[in-house]
């Protein structure tokens, strides 16, 4: 992640940080409680099975510094009120894109994105290359994978799979 605060973050996205200083910095974006890593920023997304309103105390417990929700929460962290998180994760990939100063290459196609990206990271991970984890190449990974870029890296490969 670049080195953002969690006001820079809310400002970007047009919402203000609850609770908290706004100066909390964060390493990486998890929306997914059982991955968090300390220092994270936890989104929580819902979907059609799950809710990530319903980890948020799991996701404290993991360490995660900050949390964007989608409805007002009792809980002793800062966070940022969106009316949709998904939203929030197009506006915060859009701006990290927008700044960051490295070649994209994108990927798409029926076939062999995953072993194309792959071999394009290995050729160039030396200099300083990012790229989409695993073959999280959807509506929810693009915008994780773009949110995760800094300037410290040259190059970013992005897998982006699409739908019929």
């Amino acid at each position: 992640m670049m080195n953002l605060t969690l006001s820079t973050i809310a400002q970007k996205v047009g919402k203000k940080v609850i609770g908290g200083t706004g100066q909390e910095k964060f390493k990486d974006i998890s929306i997914d409680s059982r991955t968090l890593e300390p220092s994270d920023l936890f989104v929580a997304l819902k979907g059609p099975y799950n809710d990530g309103h319903d980890y948020l105390k799991d996701a404290m417990e993991k360490g995660a510094v900050a949390f964007v929700v989608e409805k007002k929460i009792p809980i002793n962290k800062p966070y940022i009120l969106v009316e949709d998180s998904y939203k929030f994760l197009d506006q915060l990939s859009t701006y990290q894109r927008e700044v960051f100063n490295g070649k994209v290459i994108g990927l798409t196609g029926s076939n062999g994105k995953t072993t194309t990206k792959e071999i394009i990271y290995s050729l160039l991970e030396k200099e300083g290359c990012h790229k989409t984890k695993g073959n999280k190449n959807n509506h929810i990974g693009v915008p994780l994978t773009l949110a995760s870029l800094t300037n410290r890296l040259k190059y970013a490969v992005i897998e982006i799979g699409t739908n019929s």
